[in-house]
């Protein structure tokens, strides 16, 4: 069993010893009445080796999050950007809007004031 199984299935280890301990102490006249597993202590090299295994894995989440950021930011700043150039070009169709305005109505104006002081003359 991996050291994670045995974590998991502390019952199922109990429930075996108590199988075997039953058998050899029946000899005797014992009964075992109950068996607990109550912490599970590895081997001091199984330890470090979890301990260097849960590290490595605590750096590549780390590393994982720190790139999904970076790419957050890099979504967001191109976002903003072609926010920023839509609204550019909004402004820009607005002043050439408002110059067309502008021009249409001086041209009526000149035109106006054109007809107005050349009513009644014969262009010959």
């Amino acid at each position: 069993m991996t050291l994670d199984e045995v974590f998991a299935r502390k019952s199922s280890i109990a429930a075996a010893v108590k199988q075997e301990l039953d058998a050899d102490m029946a000899t005797f006249g014992f009964e075992i009445v109950n068996v607990l597993v109550t912490d599970i202590v590895p081997d001091q090299k199984v330890k470090s080796a979890m301990n260097d295994i849960n590290a490595a894995t605590a750096r590549t989440g780390s590393g994982q999050r720190a790139r999904r950021g970076g790419k957050i930011l890099v979504v967001k700043k191109a976002e903003a950007e072609a926010e920023s150039k839509a609204l550019q070009g909004q402004g820009i169709a607005n002043q050439r809007k408002a110059i067309i305005e502008g021009l249409q109505t001086s041209s009526n104006s000149s035109r106006r004031w054109w007809m107005g002081r050349h009513r009644g003359m014969s262009c010959s």
